[in-house]
């Protein structure tokens, strides 16, 4: 990060390329700044106080490949199970069970890694010779006799790293910043399917199912359904879709203290499990220097800054995945008056004392067809096409945009590269010169709907007609206000095609926008306590409706009453909410709309209502005609259908304890290849720790099911920095190692519980003094 690339870039490459042989003695990394030597190139490598790893080298390529020497090091296991999930390679070198073949059996179906393999060549030479370097960096480790125990336990060592590999990584993480699209349209049309009443989807949804006629529904009814997703086979791969939620704002310099612009971030995924997705960096190149985090598997500095340019990014929810009906006839699926035969891509999963298991990927020219792999062929009628934007294109632009954000230097410059980048993203920005910016991305689809309801693929007209030039994304440039924020909300640019028919709500970002508008000028410490915020606009919504029928002879409802819509951990008004708003919904949307069963799915077995929840919100708190409608609320409408939810839930709450809100967020944090069992008989878990915040709160918090064991949501890393230092102030949830027996494996966990932060910036003075060979 922060140095030039290009031509001399290029012939270091080369230079890697040449150099052969055993790596020998595996580098002892420690606080003095020791020499990592590849071929003719050195990179001075170093552990600062909290563990975080910092490179010097002469040239971006020497800082790529000590990128990948660092993340083999320090999370080996991490990057080889990141793989094998592309590759669809558990069973074979892990272990077969039922869980590991469906997702071997998903990878291989969307083709990740085979993609992959084919984007290589459309690498620019830029990003080309900084992930050949990075790979060669990992390869060298890897030539080594040492690996992790846990690789040793399973007698797997992982083969040596390609660019085709950095590729698969970004393929995956961009997939799975998409999927919260596909899985609530493949809701939908299960719902449809099972009778659910599509005025009544249409009402929650407006206007997005608008164009969906009931003769539509009635063709959907007769679409064949590989596995639907309530049945067993298909959770297991849902559950590895986690939802991603983030908060991102800029503060401009004029309403900054020092006079120059603050930018912030804290990415919010499934935390409680180590090592975390991030690993920190610093790195310096003759002055330019870098701070931030990487992904283990891909070189560069994927939120962070340099010198003079501070980024990080939301998940976008722009739709980049729709369904498609597609009429099939033997190998054929209809277009027009006209039959065109599909391609079938055989695969070969090999299993660990197993049989091995031969499958057959259906694709159209519009997606992958949905169907049985193992059966030789399929049976004629309609069938389900999903289509994902990304599929085809995307991972080299992604790794272009992340080496080139290193020379960014204002925010137009790292507008015009993040733009071009093909995941859905919304990125926010500063620049020391006074800018601030926001930037959407995402491959978008140019579509003739809005893309969350399943159209005929025999008709031209429905198809997708190639993508929207990215400069008709959204963007701003120093808005009046002061400030930029997006936190999973709606970013529509104005006469642009749609780009978001549905995503998470405005809740954080309202009380965002609210703290940023309270007073002229902010500090780094206003950021810090900013991010730490518990105080929720949902509650304060629905306690707007649920405070005049409270009845006056209950202490719960005491309690709900005084409480100050904060989710702090001795909150007992968040507790007796929660318990309020969970059975306020399933009064409403089982009874009225999805039935016991399904509406159960929904809430606890999908990230699906974590991700879409304030669309049933707006429903029960809409005003006027549309908020009392009895065909939802009953007889007795909203106000009687509430009151009598509290009521019950409220004696309920009076017969029994109510325990604080930290007690209902204990957290345990398992190691990820262990799993919560492995990891708690060989002594590796922390905890239990009890986390603040809720669902909307700034400082996040969900709790939700994924492959069996529980995920808790929550800020996994954060990041404050003002523009006018040449430092970050972070908070990981973990530490930089991915060992469990490293002293850097959990190191930062009781910090960032505190909500404590550290400073990075590369020392200078230190690396002069300690610099050894």
């Amino acid at each position: 990060m922060g140095a030039r690339v290009g031509s001399d870039a290029e012939g270091h490459a080369a230079e890697l390329r040449g150099t052969v042989g055993r790596a020998g003695v595996q580098l002892r990394i420690t606080s003095k700044t020791r020499t990592l030597k590849i071929g003719a190139t050195t990179v001075g490598v170093r552990r600062n106080v909290s563990g975080v790893i910092e490179l010097r080298a002469d040239h971006a390529v020497g800082i790529a490949m000590g990128t990948g020497y660092v993340h083999a090091h320090d999370r080996l296991v991490q990057m080889a199970l990141f793989r094998l999930v592309g590759q669809g390679r558990l069973s074979e070198c892990l272990k077969s069970g039922e869980s590991r073949l469906r997702l071997d059996v998903f990878a291989r179906t969307m083709g990740f890694a085979h993609d992959a393999a084919q984007e290589v060549e459309r690498c620019t030479s830029i990003a080309l010779a900084s992930a050949e370097a990075y790979a060669r960096g990992v390869n060298h480790f890897l030539q080594q006799d040492r690996l992790p125990i846990e690789l040793q336990l399973v007698g797997y060592r992982p083969e040596p790293w390609t660019v085709a590999d950095t590729l698969t990584v970004l393929k995956v993480s961009s997939y799975v910043m998409a999927n919260a699209q596909r899985e609530l349209e493949k809701f939908l049309i299960e719902s449809l399917q099972q009778g659910v009443s599509l005025v009544k989807l249409r009402q929650l949804f407006s206007p997005h199912l608008d164009g969906f006629s009931e003769e539509s529904v009635e063709n959907l009814r007769r679409v064949r359904i590989w596995e639907p997703r309530t049945s067993s086979s298909a959770r297991s791969v849902l559950a590895k879709n986690p939802f991603v939620a983030s908060n991102n704002w800029a503060i401009a310099a004029h309403r900054s203290a020092t006079g120059y612009p603050l930018e912030c971030h804290d990415p919010h995924l499934p935390c409680n499990h180590l090592p975390q997705p991030w690993y920190e960096l610093v790195t310096s190149i003759g002055g330019c220097y870098g701070i931030g985090v990487s992904i283990p598997g891909v070189p560069g500095i994927v939120m962070g800054r340099n010198n003079d340019v501070s980024f990080g990014f939301t998940y976008g929810y722009m739709d980049m995945i729709d369904y498609f009906l597609e009429h099939v006839r033997g190998e054929n699926c209809l277009r027009g008056d006209a039959w065109q035969l599909f391609r079938v891509r055989p695969e070969t999963i090999r299993r660990r004392r197993a049989p091995s298991m031969e499958l057959l990927v259906r694709e159209t020219d519009c997606g992958i067809l949905e169907c049985d792999p193992l059966q030789p062929t399929m049976a004629e009628g309609i069938h389900l096409c999903c289509a994902w934007s990304g599929k085809k294109v995307g991972a080299a632009e992604w790794l272009d945009a992340i080496v080139r954000m290193a020379d960014a230097r204002t925010v137009p410059a790292a507008q015009q590269i993040l733009r071009r980048a093909p995941i859905s993203a919304n990125w926010v920005l500063a620049d020391r010169s006074g800018n601030i910016g926001y930037q959407q991305s995402g491959l978008l689809p140019r579509r003739a709907h809005s893309g969350l309801y399943p159209l005929p693929a025999w008709e031209e007209q429905n198809t997708w007609n190639g993508f929207v030039d990215d400069d008709q994304l959204a963007n701003a440039l120093n808005p009046s206000c002061g400030f930029v924020v997006t936190a999973n909300d709606p970013h529509q640019a104005q006469d642009a095609p749609l780009s978001i028919n549905v995503c998470m709500g405005s809740d954080r970002a309202a009380r965002i926008t609210e703290m940023l508008a309270a007073k002229p000028l902010f500090t780094t410490a206003d950021m810090l306590a900013m991010q730490q915020d518990v105080k929720s606009k949902q509650a304060e919504r629905y306690l707007n409706v649920l405070r005049p029928l409270l009845p006056a002879d209950s202490p719960s409802g005491h309690i709900l009453r005084d409480w100050d819509l904060c989710y702090d951990r001795d909150s007992r008004g968040a507790t007796v909410f929660e318990c309020v708003y969970a059975r306020l919904l399933a009064e409403v949307f089982a009874t009225s709309l999805l039935g016991d069963k399904w509406w159960s799915y929904f809430v606890h077995e999908t990230s699906l209502f974590a991700n879409y929840f304030h669309y049933f919100d707006n429903w029960i708190l809409k005003d006027g005609e549309g908020g009392d409608d009895r065909a939802w609320f009953g007889a007795d409408g909203r106000e009687g259908l509430v009151r009598d939810v509290l009521r019950r839930v409220l004696k309920e709450c009076d017969s029994s304890e109510i325990l604080p809100w930290g007690v209902q967020r204990r957290v345990t944090f398992d190691n990820l290849f262990l799993g919560s069992r492995l990891s708690r008989f060989f002594g590796v878990s922390h905890g239990p720790i009890e986390i603040e915040g809720g669902r909307c709160t700034i400082a996040q918090s969900t709790a939700t099911q994924g492959a069996g064991e529980p995920l808790t949501v929550a800020a996994s890393y954060r990041y404050v920095t003002d523009l006018g230092q040449d430092s970050a102030q972070t908070s990981l949830a973990g530490g930089a190692s991915g060992r469990p027996c490293s002293r850097w494996y959990r190191s930062e966990l009781e910090k960032w519980f505190r909500g404590e932060y550290k400073r990075l910036q590369f020392d200078h003075a230190a690396e002069a003094t300690s610099h050894e060979k």
